[in-house]
């Protein structure tokens, strides 16, 4: 992997070429010399992958697994490290942009952000708690974004252009580009980037007569300014969009219970059957403003950034649609249609004071001191129509009484402050050996209003429910030793903690007595001891780490049925325990031969029994595989004085794993299948150009990312669903930088 350069002003005075820079611990460091398990994979080898998204990127770093329960913007997508999942609920990993936070802390904003990664400096992956310098939601992970710094040295152009067949579809293209501008010289920069992609869907609709119905469009870019007026003053204005259009779901219905022996293949091939199209549109708007000045062996570095998500998705369920129209109203061709538009803002700011001394060489003390503040706010509006299955025109009925076709509304205001403060310190008691210790103290405050009503629950629209308030003080903390056995090789241990907010709960309707108006946050113990470090003059690299973790008042999420209506409660159920092993090995036999082998073995389980939601000790966590692994090789060599060629192949397995839990015993924690994918490349670089000929999922993998095994209800039946991993892509793409 090629070398990336971190932001810090401070370097790290190791670092050699080909060696990859972090700033996982918010200073430079070479990435073996951090005491945690990371991955950092650099810009140049995200293009040469093609990572694309967060299923690309679980292939390429160990210990991540997904759930895509929809489309590519489904709100039900979820980033899982180790193990920390139950299914449901809020995230358990964090993730941020160049420091600042893209993710958000409430429950009802659980989604994972796909965030193109085009024009990156590197993605670094975090395991285990992050809590005592990222907060809240790091309990599991973080994925940390970096974005390619504006260069005031130079200009600078590059493009990427490509086609791509998905099969079972057609054919899909995309275009990215980057400009560097020094403004002055070595001074200011600008540096400007964007694309555009169309992927084509390759699931039909019978019902409703579509063809490639999940089909998809993203663009979007960034810009970013950098002034540097002297050598210790440094400031960077970034805007990040992106904006995300799907056609449908990633999903297919299956067999499903009603063929317990065949449960998984396809009920009518890749086909998934609705009245209507489900649209979805995830539009993401990012602003970061990062200053650092350095007073002389002490540095402060100021974070603003405001960020806006806005979630829009559609679903029509055929069952719904036959019995209100067919059986209630007489009216075939009416169903029930129902919109859920969540729009999230975010206002962050972080101050940071740190020593810039080089204490690793010195001795001695390097510290930091941190304060952040946060505020979120989160509209989320869910409405039932009735709409006439095939115009998709609203219809009055007689549910809809005198608002006509909105028979049902339940919309969520909720607001989440944070403010919080950290600090860690690492004392170096010689080169060779030091331990980190760090803390985080933090208090939240949240409220929540609803609308709801309508006539289908025999309650008057627009009725205000009352406001719903929870709050909470609490603390995290890192310890970390660490011991280099020699500049290239350290053994190290860590301790650490992290947390996920509690909150209001959901106003329900007719709720039964006793339940819980508020739900209490949940927290993580980690324990990890890890070896890593270059061998053989470089030829051998080791990255192996064991983890334990113990996870306390652990929050699940449940519908809940109340009045015909599934409400989404959430409640703590107990403890759970995720343990396990991740590796990576690079072994560079002779000249331009890279293998690799990667992956991570967890076992995460209920360590008591939560009966509420037919959970029992042992159990596993669902959507957490066992094994997960992937195997590569890579060749570079030349074809002549100003021309290379590389080829790339590798194997990826996941295995096994469980749905989530339900109220419904019938269709809750059932196995599905694991997969095994293969993926090469093979491209050839001739100066500033290149051309790259691709396959991802060469044997066209069904892989399952989600299983509902479908029900009986309202007299009729809702088939069971798989969501899927993208069947076979082939594509070719040209490269240019200046």
């Amino acid at each position: 992997m090629a070398l990336a350069q971190a932001e810090q002003p401070a370097g790290d005075d190791d670092a050699q070429p080909g060696e990859i820079i972090v700033t996982a611990n918010k200073y430079e460091e070479r990435i073996q010399d951090v005491a945690l398990s990371i991955s950092a994979v650099a810009g140049d080898e995200l293009e040469r992958q093609q990572v694309q998204d967060i299923q690309d990127l679980a292939r390429t770093v160990p210990g991540i697994s997904f759930i895509r329960a929809g489309s590519i913007a489904g709100a039900g997508n979820q980033i899982i490290i180790r193990g920390l999942n139950t299914g449901s609920g809020a995230a358990t990993v964090a993730s941020v942009v160049d420091e600042a936070p893209l993710s958000f802390s409430v429950g009802n904003a659980s989604f994972a952000t796909d965030f193109e990664p085009w024009d990156l400096d590197r993605v670094e992956v975090l395991r285990g708690p992050q809590g005592s310098l990222y907060g809240a939601t790091a309990q599991g992970g973080l994925i940390k974004y970096v974005t390619q710094a504006p260069n005031p040295a130079r200009l600078a152009a590059g493009f990427d252009f490509g086609m791509f067949d998905i099969a079972h579809g057609d054919m899909g293209a995309v275009g990215r580009g980057y400009v560097n501008v020094p403004v002055a010289s070595d001074v200011a920069a600008l540096r400007v980037s964007g694309y555009y992609q169309y992927a084509p869907g390759w699931i039909d609709n019978q019902l409703g007569r579509r063809q490639d119905a999940n089909g998809f469009t993203r663009y979007g870019g960034r810009a970013s300014l950098l002034v540097t007026p002297a050598d210790n003053l440094s400031i960077r204005l970034t805007a990040i969009y992106q904006d995300l259009k799907t056609d449908g779901f990633d999903a297919i219905e299956v067999n499903g219970l009603t063929q317990p022996s065949n449960q998984f293949a396809p009920l009518k091939g890749y086909n998934l059957d609705t009245f209507l199209p489900q649209p979805g549109r995830v539009k993401a708007q990012l602003y970061i403003g990062n200053l650092t000045y350095d007073f002389g062996g002490v540095g402060i570095q100021s974070i603003t950034s405001y960020g806006k998500l806005d979630n829009f998705r559609t679903n029509d369920v055929p069952l719904y649609g036959q019995v209100f129209g067919g059986l209630l109203f007489g009216r075939p061709n009416t169903t029930l249609f129902y919109i859920i538009d969540t729009d999230l803002s975010k206002i962050s700011q972080e101050f940071r004071l740190y020593s810039t001394r080089n204490a690793k060489e010195e001795g001695g003390l390097q510290w930091q001191l941190g304060g952040f503040y946060t505020r979120e706010k989160t509209d989320a509006l869910t409405n039932y129509y009735t709409k006439d299955a095939v115009t998709g025109a609203n219809v009055a009925t007689p549910f809809g009484g005198a608002s006509g076709a909105l028979v049902l509304q339940a919309n969520q205001f909720s607001r989440y402050r944070e403010i919080a403060g950290y600090a860690d310190l690492t004392y170096f008691f010689s080169p060779r050996f030091d331990i980190e210790a760090g803390a985080r103290v933090f208090e939240n405050k949240q409220h929540q209003d609803g609308i709801q009503g309508g006539p289908f629950l025999g309650v008057p629209l627009g009725q205000i429910v009352p406001r719903l308030k929870s709050g909470e003080t609490s603390w995290t903390f890192s310890v970390a030793p660490r011991f280099h056995f020699s500049q290239d090789a350290m053994i190290y241990g860590r301790v650490a903690s992290g947390y996920r907010p509690g909150g209001p709960q959901s106003f329900i309707p007719n709720a039964p007595a006793g339940l819980p108006s508020q739900f209490d946050s949940d927290k993580t113990i980690s324990y990890e001891l890890g070896l890593k470090g270059t061998f053989l003059d470089r030829l051998l690299s080791v990255d192996i780490a064991a983890f334990y973790i113990d996870w306390r008042d652990v929050q699940i999420t449940v519908a809940f049925p109340s009045g015909g209506v599934a409400y989404n409660v959430t409640g703590n159920v107990g403890r759970a325990v995720s343990k396990g092993l991740e590796w990576t090995f690079s072994l560079r036999p002779v000249r331009g031969l890279n293998l690799t082998a990667l992956g991570s073995y967890t076992d995460a389980k209920f360590s008591r029994d939560a009966p509420g939601i037919g959970a029992a000790d042992g159990d596993r966590l669902p959507y957490v595989p066992k094994l997960n692994t992937t195997v590569s090789a890579t060749y570079e060599f030349d074809l002549s004085d100003d021309m290379t060629a590389s080829v790339n192949g590798s194997w990826s397995h996941v295995s096994s794993q469980f749905n989530s839990y339900a109220l419904t015993p019938t269709i809750s924690h059932l196995p599905f299948p694991g997969y095994d994918t293969f993926a090469a490349q093979i491209g050839v670089k001739s100066g500033p150009f290149g051309v790259m000929l691709y396959g991802k999922n060469l044997t066209d993998k069904r892989g399952i990312t989600f299983y509902y095994a479908g029900q009986s209800a309202l007299g009729g039946t809702i088939p069971a669903q798989t969501g899927l991993i993208r069947p076979r892509e082939i594509g070719i793409k040209f490269t240019g930088n200046f």
